[in-house]
């Protein structure tokens, strides 16, 4: 990944939003021994897609080898070894694996071709009905692949314990409106002024990256998702793992289950809406007969909007500056070393609604470009998530996107 910030030497660094990309962000620079600055807009981190409740963590995986496929597996894999060194308790996350059903002919065939790729148990394994109903603790009556260390997760509580850490400084109830060019370091400007400045920035606010001049380009679209809350039932607590068709539902905590997501494109309306509410129960009956009984009972929704690119792929990584290069196109033989860049600005923004999986290996993928160690995944990983990608192939220089690995 090209890296190319102002002065590495002052280790210091602002992250701007403080959901899990950005609390990822900071804690991997933040064990680096980098002084991070993380700015949020809201009174609390994790407020908007980060706030859900429960979220769950397992890798959607292709039929087949693909590079998202690969992205998932690498970060559901560093995301599970990062939640054991953060020894986050039971109430924050439950490893109790997920079934992920073959509830219609697409799935079935998508999850009858995963099989086929013999991946390690411990990742994941075909089981009959019977069986997952054995490991549900409900009745099912679909195959199913079976995540044995998958489960649930409470993203507010996973962005706290992030945050943990000494190097790390938070300001709240800021909105970073502009990024400012000073000598060798970047300052973020708010209606109150100067916010702070450093050597680096990385830009890790989803949807409102397109609110900085470096960053309007990006082609990203706001996807509306809500879950569903729902009060337990003396059936429903039998339920022992998570279950996912088109949506998901987790087990019981606290006396109340979790379901979701819906998904509306280009809506911006994060007002909980009852009839997601009734979307996502219209699921039961899919899941499983013992769960039905649920649809009758409290619920209450919670919407909030993620951040999604033309290629379900992350952007991740150092910035070219869009505007100088669209004013003074490069010809077609420009080399990557002669086109312009914001040194030292960084983004780790589009997950959608994978983020609780892709967003902390992208940091650490992202430190470890801008720290000048060698990247944690292939050459071929970090230039699928190249953030310029879209603007390169809008210049005709497609050809430089792995210039920059």
């Amino acid at each position: 990944m090209h890296s190319s910030p102002l002065n590495t030497t002052q280790k210091t660094a602002i992250v701007i939003g403080a959901g899990i990309s950005g609390c990822a962000t900071a804690y991997s620079l933040a064990k680096r021994d980098w002084q991070v600055t993380v700015i949020e807009r809201f009174s609390h981190i994790a407020q908007a897609a980060s706030g859900n409740a429960r979220g769950v963590l397992y890798p959607r995986l292709a039929s087949h080898n693909s590079v998202q496929d690969r992205l998932s597996l690498s970060s559901y894999a560093y995301t599970l070894k990062l939640l054991q060194a953060l020894k986050l308790n039971e109430a924050d996350f439950q490893a109790y694996g997920v079934l992920q059903l073959a509830f219609n002919a697409r799935e079935s065939a998508r999850i009858h071709d995963i099989a086929q790729r013999h991946l390690a148990h411990d990742i994941v394994r075909l089981v009959s009905a019977a069986e997952a109903s054995a490991i549900a603790g409900v009745k099912v009556t679909y195959p199913a692949l079976y995540f044995a260390q998958a489960g649930w997760l409470n993203p507010p509580a996973f962005c706290h314990a992030l945050m943990q850490h000494p190097n790390i400084q938070l300001v709240t109830n800021t909105d970073a409106l502009s990024l400012q060019q000073q000598a060798d370091r970047w300052q973020v400007h708010a209606n109150t002024g100067l916010v702070a400045a450093a050597s680096s920035v990385v830009i890790a606010n989803a949807n409102d990256a397109l609110n900085f001049d470096q960053t309007r380009h990006f082609p990203m679209t706001p996807v509306r998702g809500q879950m569903t809350t729902v009060n337990a039932t003396p059936t429903s607590t039998s339920l022992k793992t998570v279950l996912c068709t088109d949506g998901y539902i987790t087990p019981a905590f606290a006396g109340q289950h979790c379901l979701g997501a819906t998904f509306a494109a280009n809506n911006n309306d994060i007002s909980a809406q009852e009839a997601d509410n009734q979307t996502n129960l219209a699921m039961l009956p899919t899941m499983s007969a013992d769960l039905t009984t649920l649809a009758q009972q409290a619920a209450t929704g919670r919407a909030a909007l993620r951040c999604a690119t033309p290629d379900y792929m992350p952007l991740v990584g150092a910035l070219l500056d869009a505007t100088a290069l669209k004013h003074q196109p490069p010809k077609h033989r420009t080399s990557a070393d002669k086109l312009t860049w914001h040194h030292g600005i960084y983004v780790n923004v589009g997950h959608g609604a994978k983020g609780l999986i892709t967003a902390p290996l992208c940091a650490e993928i992202l430190a470890s470009a801008i720290t000048g160690e060698p990247s944690p995944v292939d050459a071929s990983l970090v230039s699928a998530l190249q953030p310029n990608r879209f603007l390169l192939r809008d210049l005709g220089l497609k050809r430089l996107v792995t210039d920059f690995v």
